[in-house]
């Protein structure tokens, strides 16, 4: 704890009053907080904003807003899996419901199956149906339901993969992370890999992935540290399953690249898909880079007291909002959506187990 405290050097993210035990972390210096209590503290959080509202297909629903501290927005199904990811990872708290949970994260599935990540969208998407049978896993769901739909994310991600529009890293690469805890064949896990290995390219001598792939001619890609950060984290976690020392190796080339080029902002991507009925939408997507970074560090084994692993854990911990323990997207005003926290936890989770290990 001591050292998770003196490398991150946030006492609003380490640190609670001692008079208040009970609320959110303060921003003082006192006891040190345990990787348990700010998992506690952030679970206690998205709580509190678990929501009966109305859901995106218009009837009351039960589970989380995108952003939290936007009443106009409904509770959608992406976001209920995220802080039910998140909230599990404190363990289960008697004020969830796991059952309502399982049957607001069915009800919301599209009618051709998976999930989508608009409002009233009929596109189902990949890396979003990944997220929510994986969260669906966790909460206990059978394994004959999680097994039918690993088929959607495969077939999905094949209609990506082999589509017209832009080859998206992020896409496959979360997708992939996803499925690496999920019951799918090995083979097709190694076959997706390959393709989000297809999807990179020389940058210094290391392997670097842009934001998307487009056909020659239209312009060389330039590399992005979101992408290549979260495209290492999903090669490492196959390699790791799959025991397959050449995924590693490449993995590492984009942890080298990271090592040497990384940019710690936080940025974003607007993914433009064309729907079966000939029209298309546009799907904003924020990327939280430093939590990435650092997932894809300690997943290739890195040193978690190294230059870019104390920079990037720093940086995690500047978007803490130690009054509501939760974090915030520093644009449009600073909102709390859902995923950020998520993403902030498996980070710090990922640099305390890699800390454990040295």
């Amino acid at each position: 704890v001591e050292a998770l405290a003196e490398v991150l050097g946030s006492p609003g993210l380490l640190t609670w009053t001692a008079d208040a035990p009970d609320g959110p972390p303060r921003s003082v210096f006192g006891r040190p907080m345990s990787l348990t209590l700010l998992r506690r503290y952030a679970a206690r959080a998205l709580i509190a904003h678990l929501s009966e509202a109305e859901a995106t297909d218009g009837l009351p629903g039960y589970g989380w807003r995108h952003d939290l501290d936007d009443d106009s927005r409904k509770i959608s199904a992406l976001s209920t899996a995220y802080g039910l990811k998140a909230t599990l990872l404190a363990g289960h708290d008697w004020r969830v419901s796991l059952p309502r949970l399982r049957a607001m994260l069915r009800r919301l599935e599209l009618p051709d199956g998976g999930w989508s990540a608009l409002t009233n969208s009929p596109l189902a998407r990949p890396e979003v149906t990944a997220v929510v049978i994986s969260a669906l896993q966790d909460a206990g769901e059978t394994e004959d339901y999680v097994r039918d739909h690993i088929g959607i994310i495969v077939d999905t991600l094949d209609r990506r993969v082999h589509g017209a529009e832009p080859a998206r890293p992020y896409v496959l690469a979360a997708s992939l992370i996803e499925l690496s805890r999920l019951g799918v064949d090995d083979a097709v896990g190694r076959r997706f890999a390959d393709n989000l290995i297809d999807l990179a390219f020389s940058a210094d001598g290391a392997h670097a992935w842009p934001v998307e792939v487009r056909p020659r001619g239209l312009g060389g890609p330039t590399p992005s540290t979101a992408h290549t950060a979260c495209a290492v984290t999903a090669l490492a976690a196959w390699a790791r399953r799959l025991d397959d020392l050449r995924l590693l190796e490449i993995a590492l080339s984009g942890r080298t690249w990271l090592e040497q080029h990384a940019d710690l902002a936080l940025d974003d991507e607007w993914i433009r898909s064309e729907r079966a009925d000939g029209g298309e939408e546009l799907l904003p997507v924020r990327h939280f880079t430093p939590a990435w970074v650092l997932r894809a560090l300690m997943g290739t084994g890195g040193e978690p007291s190294a230059g870019l692993a104390t920079r990037a854990l720093h940086a995690v911990g500047s978007y803490y909002a130690h009054d509501v323990a939760l974090w915030r997207w520093s644009g449009g005003g600073g909102t709390f959506p859902v995923w950020m926290t998520w993403d902030a936890l498996a980070a710090v989770v990922s640099w305390t187990g890699a800390r454990e290990l040295v």
